[in-house]
């Protein structure tokens, strides 16, 4: 792991965050604010209870949880040092996820395909990693739709739950407000982890995991393959969505 894969690790994260907040917004600008409330239902409670969640596993008090609020749910918690704050903040991006790995697992049962990828950390392979993705989810959407039988309906029915999902799997204002120093922060004790190498001078350690940052390889790898699962949900509800804001614009 270097330097330039951990910026790389970080801005796919940002693009990942900003379709979220792209998804959401076109959602909004095709449906009422009834009908858009009702859509992202679902989708808000995966988001508050995985803020929730986290609260639980770090040890934080919740004061109070909502759901279903005109201005969509919050949940209200004691307030901890910077990096608990970010992984209580950032919660929602990887719990989204997660549960949108949950949902292929589910609906693959019934037959329905789903076309993963990963992210390129090189800076060079980022266009193709990219257009990857971008086919990952051309394939998933033409292969289930293209049989026009019951995986085709199992199929709509898990783009609407991947849609609900990803329109509010990035972070709230406030989540990254409350995230921003905690992200600073991590960053550079990544930075300093990656040029330092601490378990370098542990015998054995190099040589065995092949890596001198281990518990940094091991972790960004996980949640890249997180990020890419998560981009190619975006990519599959976004590109109908995208068709739709088009049709109705004319």
């Amino acid at each position: 792991m270097g330097i330039l894969q951990l910026i790389s690790f970080f801005i796919w994260m940002l693009i990942l965050i900003a379709l979220s907040f792209l998804t959401d917004y076109i959602l909004a600008r095709l449906a009422n604010p009834t009908a858009h409330r009702i859509f992202v239902g679902p989708g808000i409670i995966v988001h508050e209870y995985s803020h929730a969640l986290a609260c639980v596993l770090t040890r934080t008090k919740i004061h109070e949880i909502k759901l279903f609020e005109k201005t969509g749910g919050h949940v209200t918690h004691e307030k901890r040092n910077p990096v608990i704050m970010t992984f209580i903040s950032m919660a929602p991006l990887f719990g989204g996820i997660l549960v949108i790995i949950l949902l292929t697992a589910l609906f693959g049962s019934f037959g329905v395909s789903f076309h993963s990828g990963f992210i390129d950390l090189e800076p060079s392979g980022f266009p193709q990693a990219f257009l990857a993705l971008l086919a990952s989810a051309g394939y998933t959407i033409y292969n289930n739709i293209i049989l026009l039988n019951m995986v085709t309906i199992f199929f709509f029915i898990f783009l609407y739950f991947v849609g609900t999902i990803t329109a509010v799997l990035a972070p709230s204002s406030t989540d990254l407000k409350h995230a921003v120093l905690g992200m600073i922060i991590i960053f550079v004790l990544a930075v300093v982890t990656i040029t330092t190498k601490p378990l370098s001078y542990i015998p054995g350690v190099t040589d065995y995991f092949q890596s001198s940052t281990p518990a940094l390889d091991f972790i960004i790898t996980w949640l890249s393959r997180g990020i890419a699962i998560g981009l190619i949900a975006v990519f599959i509800f976004l590109v109908p969505l995208l068709i739709m804001l088009a049709v109705k614009s004319r």
